[in-house]
């Protein structure tokens, strides 16, 4: 019973292992350029989630982002009063 059990654990603690390299290894979503944008366009709060967590946009498109996002949200608040 034990020795199962301690091999249990061993796997465990590999899978966990071997699950942080792929984490480490792969692209995440909001470092994706593209997938940023797309979703700034069709689903905006994700979109600037992305935007806000992206290591790859420089803090200049960031700005630009932050402020349409500002200015639409303005112009959308005016048109609805």
């Amino acid at each position: 019973m034990y020795l199962i059990r301690k091999e249990s654990l061993s796997y465990r603690s590999l899978r966990n292992k071997s699950y942080q390299e792929e984490m480490e290894s792969k692209v995440k979503w909001y470092n994706d350029t593209q997938m940023v944008g797309t979703l700034l366009l069709f689903w905006p709060p994700l979109g600037i989630y992305g935007l806000y967590k992206s290591e790859t946009i420089e803090a200049r498109w960031k700005n630009l982002g932050y402020a349409t996002v500002a200015l639409v949200s303005v112009l959308l608040a005016i048109y609805l009063i």
